[in-house]
């Protein structure tokens, strides 16, 4: 399996690269590097904060994939990671890294459930990543449209689901109220 890390956008919400604000003390990102098991191979897609994402990677050994088409969405993102997966023929882990609340143990539990089918996270009614793909449907991947998630793909797909509330970052406000909620 291969977890790819998706921090491509511009965090326009944001106002700065969001991946690198603190959370609990450490980058946001840190908190879903952490989250994957040691044992699976990961690479972060990098697009409008490349430079300052590639810089936090050197120390990690963790594969960056240049997204040259960032601005198109999330899709074209996912895309390339599928490529990737595909050439070394392994099922795909896609992870956002702007959702520190996700922990290890939610992992295990998504790849403890996880068949011969894609398989979405479901917190509280909110369907998305982590998501793993199987190799046998990343190729599928590649038609994805770039403004669009994986999931809108799929029309047969398992779901894992979660009793906590999905939290991500999208705006300073946000990553305030979770210091002060968490």
């Amino acid at each position: 399996m291969i977890a790819a890390l998706l921090a491509a956008g511009t965090s326009s919400r944001f106002g700065s690269c969001k991946q690198l604000a603190l959370f609990q003390n450490k980058p946001l990102i840190d908190h879903a590097f952490e989250s994957i098991p040691n044992r699976v191979e990961k690479i972060l897609v990098t697009g409008a904060y490349r430079a300052e994402l590639e810089t936090w990677a050197e120390p990690h050994s963790i594969l960056c994939l240049y997204n040259a088409e960032f601005s198109r969405g999330i899709g074209s993102s996912i895309k390339l990671a599928a490529k990737h997966a595909a050439k070394v023929d392994e099922d795909l882990l896609l992870m956002l890294t702007d959702t520190p609340l996700v922990k290890l143990n939610h992992l295990e539990k998504l790849a403890s459930q996880f068949r011969d089918k894609p398989i979405f996270s479901d917190f509280k009614n909110a369907l998305g990543p982590p998501a793993i793909i199987p190799k046998a449907f990343v190729q599928e991947l590649f038609n994805l449209p770039d403004s669009k998630g994986a999931k809108f793909l799929f029309d047969d797909f398992d779901t894992c689901e979660f009793n906590q509330c999905y939290e991500d970052v999208d705006t300073t406000a946000d990553l305030v109220q979770m210091h002060l909620q968490f």
